[in-house]
């Protein structure tokens, strides 16, 4: 795996993802998750090789201790992803409080985040 040449391109295009709304999608979201069980199922054998060559670790101690729970991570985030996108009722004690009641209005609290993360990971291989 190279690393990028110039990392401020792949940060704008990081940002222009973000920007563009596709990551508030449920679909992909769940396809981003997917890819990386795929990449750590995949790459399960040069992690183990780096974290022993690097650490020492046995094998099964790589997969007992960092790779096995990042899978059970995210199947457990692949699980619970529809429910945690959706939105949430809040009550407001203002005013407005008791004119949505008046006129039956819906009040939901939906979450939004407005920052990216970057993960950049290096695989021996």
């Amino acid at each position: 795996m190279d690393c990028p040449e110039n990392l401020e391109s792949e940060l704008k295009e990081l940002r222009d993802t973000f920007n563009s709304g596709i990551t508030k999608q449920e679909s992909w979201r769940r396809s981003q998750l997917k890819a990386l069980l795929s990449l750590l199922e995949e790459k399960e054998d040069d992690i183990a090789k780096a974290l022993e060559q690097d650490l020492g670790k046995h094998p099964v101690e790589s997969f007992r201790d960092e790779v096995g729970p990042l899978i059970k991570s995210v199947n457990y985030a692949l699980k619970g992803l529809k429910r945690w996108m959706s939105s949430k009722k809040v009550i407001s004690l203002s005013i407005d409080f008791n004119l949505a009641c008046l006129f039956k209005v819906d009040r939901r609290f939906h979450k939004e985040y407005n920052a990216i993360s970057t993960v950049v990971v290096t695989l021996v291989g």
